[in-house]
């Protein structure tokens, strides 16, 4: 389905570039670097919380998608809920919305069945096991320690002195706000030349060639300009060209007295092609410890048990739309 794609390549991008803001703190307060960073890794372990999260993009000073998404997890009922909506301009959202719980899965059958009521939900075995928040088993752990390791090494080589504008705002009895503003001109050239590389490689794979099976039956092949599909992400990433930069960054954020993280907001400018992108993400984390989710039973939902083979059967037919 086409409005479910999701710009992968360019929120990619942006991702590259929080990854860069990450290990940025300040030392003009006390433990500052620490407590940003233990904030973020921190999470990790989480078993029981509320993760809300959204993104809007714009281009040329008009949105053209918006995504939310709302995660709860209480690991101690051994029941997660995932909720998201997706949208382009001009077009109905996309919505998802999940809850595992024990060994079954519910899922919202307009996801699948757009003429489904909006509390239809389709069910099917599907033992689903969540040890954390990060989703990493014990087995895993030591392997994500190094990458985690690794990645931090990484941001403080690429931020170097960048640390000194990131500021504290706020120092209050129970948290500490930071700031962050950047400019063109303080981008590390690392980060310019890996968004370069992406867009370039995104862009050299805009022709491609499907085959796929239409209603009759038939074998059908068909040569797709992706660039040409405001659906697919290529379209944005071909309006910027392939060496598109940073143009600038803002980010506020906010960690708890007790070290954890609370919200952060982040916008991030790229320049290319003489064309103008925008991303305003935000994230915030709540009720660590008390998230309480109701089943879709308890809700009253009206749900539908299925095979996991019909169920995935009817995911399938859905994305080759």
């Amino acid at each position: 389905m086409k409005n479910k794609k999701t710009m992968a390549l360019i929120s990619g991008a942006v991702g590259v570039c929080m990854l860069t803001t990450a290990a940025v703190a300040s030392y003009q307060t006390p433990n500052g670097y620490d407590a940003l960073k233990k904030s973020i890794l921190g999470t990790m372990d989480y078993t029981n919380c509320t993760v809300s999260a959204s993104m809007s993009m714009e281009l040329d000073g008009s949105e053209i998608m918006k995504m939310n998404g709302l995660h709860e997890l209480a690991l101690d009922s051994n029941i997660t809920h995932t909720s998201s909506s997706f949208a382009l301009a001009g077009e109905n959202p996309y919505r998802a919305d999940v809850y595992y719980c024990g060994d079954k899965e519910y899922s919202l059958a307009q996801s699948t069945n757009p003429s489904a009521g909006d509390n239809e939900y389709y069910s099917c075995a599907y033992p689903h096991t969540k040890p954390n928040l990060w989703d990493i088993e014990p087995e895993d752990r030591e392997t994500a320690d190094k990458i985690i390791r690794f990645m931090e090494l990484a941001s403080d080589t690429i931020v170097g002195d960048l640390r000194n504008n990131f500021v504290c705002t706020d120092d209050s009895d129970d948290s500490t706000s930071y700031s962050l503003t950047l400019d063109s001109v303080q981008i590390p050239e690392l980060v310019n030349a890996g968004l370069s590389m992406l867009f370039s490689m995104e862009n050299s794979y805009a022709q491609r060639t499907v085959v796929y099976t239409d209603e009759n039956g038939n074998t059908v092949t068909e040569d797709v300009d992706r660039s040409q599909d405001p659906s697919d992400g290529t379209y944005y990433t071909a309006i910027m060209g392939n060496d598109p930069i940073l143009d600038s960054m803002m980010m506020d954020y906010t960690v708890n007295e007790d070290g954890t993280f609370r919200d952060g907001t982040i916008s991030v400018v790229f320049t290319g092609n003489g064309h103008t992108m925008m991303f305003n993400i935000s994230c915030n984390i709540s009720d660590v410890g008390t998230t309480s989710i109701a089943t879709p039973q308890e809700q009253g939902f009206k749900i539908t048990e299925m095979s996991y083979d019909d169920y995935t059967e009817t995911e399938e037919a859905v994305t080759e739309q």
